[in-house]
């Protein structure tokens, strides 16, 4: 796809990282986050696809979750979380702004939303280096905003002002910093402002499709995510079922179309999935089973970020460790493997629960050691030590 960026990368308000004290510096960790999007123009059903860059300001590196979600998809894996003994919870998500220019008396406001993955999400942690750049694409579903007229809400199309807040915070994060001696960052940016045309769907754009989610013995599963994409898996829209485990994408133009459903909170793999061709003023009907599977492979399984400092008996960073995490869950054994950087850290993505660690160097005697890796959506870390002269 042709990716035009109409907006051009402005310089965004800058907000210090609220990373906890001692080791790591709130106010050496500034980070800047600006927005641009692919196509000005956006036909609803269609959603804006956008891109967020990162630079880091400060002088050390910044660790950031990847990916951004929802608000509204961040508190309900939040909820899930809640009664666990010793969970950790937290992560990025972006906060969609949507204005127009002398708005008129709304009664319903504009707004959009961050979409979910549409298979089980796969977080993980990455560091923007000093004076560096990073990236990150969403993609968000934009509402237009309604008003009062002839009886009914009537919609008000055109150009609004689009901008987000990237936020991420931890449960942990002011003492994972700290103890790790590195800048977790935490905290609220507010990015620019870009310019965003609102459209209607043309008459053309008269497919449907519409379906239900159930269970093997066919009840409807409420509230289960139901993604639609196109035929290159893009993702176009979502929706939530309702009592009946119904649910409907109306105003489609004429193609072929992917529709998966999926438990939105689950911690291992729920999807279920079809491929439907839509025709001009026709609905394609899809009926999606939601199973409880059985699980055989890791991949299947939430994995959790995890930050590894390697330090010498002094207390130095470690850098060229190679690290081996395995993890036995049940009848599921897994292996991951990552290697310390500059400041004696590796981000890796293993399962919760008991994991062997088993670290190597040229110059140090191997070290073995147990970490234990907690529920939640959030990050784990932990300083492991080498016997290194």
């Amino acid at each position: 796809m042709r990716r035009s960026f109409a907006a051009s990368i402005a310089l965004t308000a800058m907000l210090g990282a609220v990373a906890g004290a001692g080791a790591a510096n709130p106010a050496a960790a500034p980070l800047t986050v600006s927005l641009a999007v692919e196509q000005p123009t956006i036909a609803q059903p269609f959603p804006a696809r956008v891109v967020l860059r990162f630079h880091n300001t400060g002088s050390r590196p910044l660790w950031l979750y990847r990916h951004v979600r929802d608000p509204v998809d961040r508190a309900r894996t939040a909820e899930g979380n809640q009664n666990t003994p010793g969970a950790t919870n937290g992560g990025s998500r972006l906060v969609v702004h949507l204005e127009r220019a002398q708005a008129p008396e709304w009664t319903e406001r504009p707004h959009g939303t961050v979409m979910a993955s549409v298979d089980m999400p796969h977080p993980h942690l990455v560091a923007v280096a000093p004076g560096a750049d990073g990236t990150e694409g969403a993609v968000i579903a934009l509402e237009p905003g309604y008003v009062a007229g002839g009886g009914n809400k009537q919609p008000v199309w055109g150009k609004y002002e689009l901008s987000v807040s990237y936020q991420a915070s931890y449960s942990n994060g002011d003492a994972l910093s700290h103890d790790l001696g590195i800048d977790i960052w935490q905290g609220e940016a507010l990015t620019n402002t870009v310019e965003v045309d609102l459209e209607p769907a043309p008459p053309s754009a008269s497919g449907t499709v519409a379906g239900r989610v159930t269970n093997a013995n066919g009840h409807p599963l409420v509230e289960i995510l139901v993604s639609l994409s196109d035929h290159e898996s893009h993702v176009l829209s979502q929706i939530v079922t309702d009592l009946d485990g119904a649910f409907s994408f109306p105003h489609l133009p004429t193609g072929t179309y992917w529709v998966t459903a999926r438990r939105a909170a689950a911690t291992y793999e729920t999807a279920a999935f079809e491929h439907v061709d839509v025709g001009t003023g026709a609905t394609a009907n899809v009926h999606l089973v939601v199973l409880d599977p059985e699980l055989y492979q890791a991949k299947q399984l939430w994995h959790k970020p995890v930050l590894l400092r390697v330090t010498n008996n002094a207390g130095d960073p470690v850098e060229g460790a190679a690290i081996e995490a395995l993890n036995t869950n049940g009848q599921i054994a897994e292996t991951v493997k990552g290697e310390t950087d500059a400041t004696g850290t590796a981000a890796l993505e293993v399962l919760p629960g008991s994991n062997y660690v088993t670290l190597k160097h040229r110059k140090c005697p191997s070290a073995d050691s147990r970490v234990e890796i907690s529920e939640g959506d959030g990050i784990d870390g932990q300083i492991l030590q080498m016997d290194c002269k």
